[in-house]
């Protein structure tokens, strides 16, 4: 975790500022100061510890190793270093940093240049965060509620922090595993290496696009602007159709601004069942059982998604066909049921009706398109990795997304800032989830008085209260008052030292 917080964004070259590094030389230096005499023990300590360290990282391979190699013979240089230092002058200490240097540029500067080679042109970059922020500024000038945004192209896999806005079109590492395969289980994002992690592939189902709050996408239509972006080949970026069912389309001079009326806000009333909710993710289940069960228990809503029959027409080394018959009227969608341990680097290309709406759809749920019931349609997705894998088809009913609607009603006021969420209860239902990832964390009050948090929904955020009134909930970060009582200590000691010392 200390790596991740001085190492962000990931996949810049930020990520190799070397803070680490410097703290921990930093270290060292000081103490080496404190050996007057004994060096030979701080040599022999520091031969111990290399070579403690070459075998965890090379085992007996680091023969082969030039890499290891090269560190080996700065590890002797060192070595004669330190010997000079003791024996003539500690002026002598400034040989560190030259070694140091040495090692940085023969490490990391090919893994660097590789970097600002195959990322996206800077000029490209900053035209596609301008127009991107000009895009955010309408959004919030016009909607000021707390809402979440996707995005249908990927420049990196810190998208919301680049761009500034409240998204879920990113995997951190530094997010717990609970949340990630939560999300992974609803349909987002599947856990089949790093890549796949990353990409929001345009949402789930728009039924848990509506839970989660998923409101605008945003989707480039200036073709300059989205080559420029597809030709940054270090990130996997991509442009897929839009996941959002019947949205409203705005337009802006570079970007198609979807927006969703239907979505919930962060806060909305549930069933009672709600509490019974168990979400465990396994990337080969069937997800349209899963949130089938989801609806029923928390909404009361039955038979969300209807399974479809599907048939194999045609196939080769690197493509299916199927057709499909659609039972119902509403938004088709499929699923790759692909084993967690099998790694598909290319992308898979699905096409309804040789009309090419997707291709980015190994990634989670695959939108199709609204369909009315009745009707047969020819899906192809071509894949070198995953011809062996049957795709799930499944159709959500529109008048079953319809009833999403009432669950909304007798919220007030609603407030998001920071670690506070506000909002006023009208109504005296119990039953409250909140669309932000379940922790013990959170405390609740309503009318002042405390109340109990839960987990609901198999991983949000819940609380039940019976009257109506004026409720906060507060994220209270675990042991922060500890840290900080510990660091000020340790700071104070390292002072307290430093004068010592200097008066000695």
């Amino acid at each position: 975790m200390i790596w991740h917080a001085f190492s962000m964004p990931n996949g810049y070259s930020q990520r190799e500022a070397y803070i680490i590094l410097l703290v921990l030389v930093t270290i060292g230096y000081i103490g080496s100061t404190y050996v007057s005499s004994g060096y030979i023990n701080f040599i022999i300590a520091g031969i111990i510890w290399s070579l403690i360290s070459i075998f965890i990282t090379y085992r007996w391979n680091f023969l082969s190793n030039q890499q290891l190699l090269v560190d080996i013979l700065l590890i002797i240089i060192e070595i004669l270093a330190i010997i000079l230092m003791y024996k003539k002058s500690k002026k002598y200490i400034w040989l560190f940093l030259f070694i140091i240097l040495g090692e940085i540029g023969f490490s990391y500067y090919p893994r660097e240049n590789a970097i600002a080679q195959t990322s996206i042109p800077m000029d490209s970059y900053i035209k596609l965060i301008e127009v991107n922020q000009n895009v955010l500024t309408k959004l919030n000038k016009n909607d000021h509620s707390f809402h979440r945004i996707g995005s249908t192209i990927q420049l990196n896999e810190n998208d919301p922090l680049m761009y500034g806005y409240d998204g879920l079109s990113t995997y951190v590492s530094q997010q717990s595993k609970e949340s990630t395969n939560y999300l992974s289980a609803l349909g987002y994002y599947q856990k089949h290496s790093w890549i796949r992690w990353s990409s929001f592939n345009n949402g789930s189902t728009a039924a848990v696009n509506r839970i989660l709050g998923l409101k605008y996408v945003i989707a480039p239509k200036n073709k300059n602007l989205l080559d420029a972006t597809i030709s940054g080949k270090s990130m996997s970026t991509s442009d897929s159709a839009p996941n959002f069912p019947k949205g409203i389309k705005e337009n802006s001079d570079d970007f198609n601004i979807y927006k969703d009326k239907g979505a919930l806000p962060i806060v909305f009333k549930i069933e009672n069942t709600a509490k019974n909710v168990v979400v465990n993710y396994n990337p080969v289940d069937n997800p349209f059982l899963k949130l089938n069960s989801l609806f029923l228990q928390g909404f009361g809503i039955s038979n969300m998604y209807q399974e479809v029959k599907s048939s194999l027409i045609k196939q080769n080394e690197v493509s299916k066909e199927y057709v499909i018959d659609v039972v119902s009227d509403g938004n088709v969608y499929c699923y790759l049921p692909i084993d967690q341990n099998i790694v598909t680097e290319s992308s898979i290309k699905v096409s309804v009706n040789t009309y090419n709406n997707n291709v980015w759809g190994e990634n989670g749920i695959v939108y199709l398109g609204p369909y009315k019931k009745g009707i047969k349609i020819h899906v192809n997705y071509e894949s070198k990795d995953t011809q062996s894998i049957n795709p799930v088809f499944a159709v959500e009913h529109e008048g079953s997304l319809l009833e999403l609607n009432k669950f909304r009603k007798g919220i007030a006021d609603i407030k998001v800032n920071g670690d506070l969420i506000s909002f006023d209860k009208k109504t005296e239902d119990t039953n409250l989830a909140i669309s932000v990832p379940y922790d013990s964390a959170w405390t609740a009050e309503i009318n002042g008085k405390p109340e109990q948090t839960y987990k609901t929904l198999g991983g949000l955020l819940e609380i039940r209260v019976i009257e109506k009134g004026k409720v906060n909930l507060k994220y209270n970060v675990p042991g922060l008052r500890v840290s900080i009582i510990i660091s000020t200590i340790s700071v104070i000691l390292l002072c307290l030292c430093l004068v010592l010392k200097r008066n000695s």
